[in-house]
């Protein structure tokens, strides 16, 4: 539900509540909030006009072009990021990871992850593709011959 909330609404605040909280995914929240809870609080611009199955958003504050990435569903996706040639290198908001950028900077979204990166202001974001699955693909290809799914 919050990877939901960010690519569908970038959502700039998240609560969560009611008689069951999931405690069987501590990790994976833990990690997910490192990368939300770095982000401003601010709306971003998004990249392309889809945020299906991944959103790109980008936003310049304070001399930094900040990005985040979302899968917003249960297989991993890959995705490459066209970036211009000034990019440089990123840091990873969550782990502080400093990431050199080439103009085809590629990473593989687990499901429901969001990473979220600090770039230089003169980095400009030229668009992204993703690659699904095969396996996956195969399968959820028949389905969209469903009226009812379309």
């Amino acid at each position: 539900m919050f990877c939901h909330a960010v690519a569908e609404l970038d959502a700039c605040r998240i609560t969560s509540g009611g008689l069951f909280l999931d405690t069987a995914h501590a990790d994976e929240m833990r990690r997910f909030a490192g990368a939300y809870r770095a982000l401003p609080a601010e709306k971003f611009e998004t990249v392309s006009d889809r945020t299906d199955p991944v959103a790109v958003r980008t936003l310049v504050r304070d001399g930094h072009r900040f990005l985040y990435l979302v899968n917003r569903d249960y297989y991993p996706i890959s995705v490459e990021v066209e970036l211009t040639s000034e990019a440089g290198r990123a840091t990873d908001l969550a782990t502080g990871q400093k990431v050199e950028l080439p103009a085809q900077w590629t990473m593989t979204l687990h499901p429901y992850e969001l990473r979220s990166f600090s770039l230089s202001d003169q980095a400009r974001i030229v668009g992204f593709q993703t690659q699904v699955p095969e396996e996956i693909a195969s399968q959820l290809k028949p389905r969209r011959k469903r009226p009812w799914l379309q």
